[in-house]
């Protein structure tokens, strides 16, 4: 879940995180520390630091308690409230400004369901100040756990030093002073994190992070005070009472367009990884588009997430077009079929003889292969070009109304492509059905 801080009882955290996975809240809130007088309330738990979020030149903070800044709720998929007939994934995109440095800051996070029913999250958090001048932004994650384990690309172990960094006396917030065991390392290269839960009689539990790299990016690996929103029954009696795990991720400069980009991946010894591999890229001419290539652990299946700044940024490369905010696109081996395509604030989408364009609003549309072609889904009037199999010579098309059949019709050859069929839907169905 996305956490804001708006009204009474609320914490200075920014855009915070809380991750629930493997049967326990992994990534969790730190709660209220001793009392609502305590020093340690005051200076950690209410603040930032304390939090699943990022940090400006470690002094992002305001009033606690009573608060009155919440982030906006740009894109999100499903609506509250709404259950769509497409269920691979969900995401949410918040902004917010952070009063004290004046910092933009943009939080994206999805959950998609791999192959075998084992979700992963994808989170990337942009942060810059509003003022063109030096910055840093700093991204924090803690995780319930005994261990945390840091390797590079190759799985090796890296080493870590000690240091004196994150504390109050480098002018950082107070708050800083509560981590403890601080250990770090600089490397420009992508990195994994590796937080480890063992309690007695059950198999480990493991929540892995895929972290893109960056030049000069600084890993800090420290324990942070206990959680107080831990209890038995919601946690491990093994980790209540106990300092929580944490990572921290340093960039010297603005994480605008070079974000912070994790993939979380939770998993059980023993059971199988629903992740194989992680690959981050961006594109030269598009400084905000950023790629995140996961490799499911049948090694064959990719799924492929496009993500933009906004709805109107552009993103393009060889065949590929977007201009929207997001696509995630699933495909098998050298299939050329996708498993499913997911696109969201879109307003044209190109893709392997694929092109889909609005009619006017930006549209979520989704797309998921059948036995006999799709199940496709839409929020707003698109055009569907969409490419013709070479031993099909004709498509229809089948709209469902609250789960009737309304309407078919039969779809027409592109006259700027012939091989292409076309598809035009004048408004929203939640169910239609591509069949050939």
């Amino acid at each position: 879940s996305t956490v804001g801080s708006f009204g009474n009882h609320a914490h200075a955290n920014g855009i915070s995180l809380e991750l629930y996975a493997n049967n326990y809240v992994l990534g969790p809130d730190m709660g209220r520390g001793p009392s609502y007088w305590h020093p340690e309330h005051r200076e950690f738990y209410s603040r930032f630091p304390a939090h699943n979020t990022v940090i400006v030149d470690g002094q992002s903070d305001y009033a606690a308690m009573r608060t009155y800044y919440p982030f906006q709720l740009e894109n999100v998929y499903p609506k509250p409230g709404e259950r769509p007939s497409f269920d691979k994934l969900t995401f949410t995109k918040v902004s917010f400004v952070e009063p004290k440095t004046v910092s933009d800051q943009q939080r994206f996070t999805a959950i998609v369901n791999s192959k075998i029913q084992q979700p992963y999250i994808i989170d990337v958090f942009r942060s810059k100040k509003q003022k063109e001048k030096r910055q840093r932004h700093e991204y924090i994650y803690h995780n319930i756990g005994q261990t945390l384990n840091i390797y590079d690309a190759q799985n090796h172990p890296m080493d870590l030093a000690p240091t004196d960094d994150l504390s109050s006396k480098h002018g950082d917030l107070i708050g800083y002073n509560y981590f403890t065991d601080k250990q770090k390392t600089v490397s420009a290269a992508d990195i994994k994190a590796l937080f480890g839960l063992q309690s007695k009689g059950k198999p480990n539990n493991f929540m892995k992070l895929w972290v893109k790299g960056s030049e000069n990016q600084t890993i800090y690996k420290v324990n942070s005070p206990k959680s107080n929103a831990l209890s038995e029954g919601t946690a491990p009696v093994e980790v209540l009472e106990k300092p929580t795990p944490t990572l921290i991720l340093r960039r010297d400069g603005a994480a605008w367009n070079n974000p912070f980009a994790v993939v979380f991946n939770p998993y059980m010894d023993g059971d199988e990884n629903p992740i194989e591999k992680v690959t981050f890229s961006s594109l030269e001419d598009f400084p905000n588009t950023q790629i995140i290539e996961v490799v499911l652990n049948d090694k064959i299946t990719t799924d492929k997430t496009v993500l933009n700044t906004s709805e109107s940024d552009i993103a393009r490369q060889g065949d590929f077009y977007q201009k929207g905010l997001l696509s995630i696109v699933r495909k098998t081996g050298q299939q050329s079929d996708p498993m499913f395509m997911f696109l969201s604030g879109m307003e044209k989408f190109e893709y392997q003889g694929w092109d889909i364009v609005s009619s006017g609003k930006p549209f979520t549309f989704s797309l998921e292969k059948t036995d006999s072609g799709y199940i496709i889904a839409n929020n707003n009037p698109i055009t569907i070009n969409m490419p013709l199999p070479k031993t099909v010579k004709q498509a229809e098309i089948q709209l469902y109304q609250e789960g009737k059949l309304i309407a078919r019709r039969k779809g027409t050859t592109n006259r700027n492509n012939t091989n292409q069929i076309v598809f035009k839907l004048s408004k929203a169905y939640d169910k239609a059905l591509i069949v050939y």
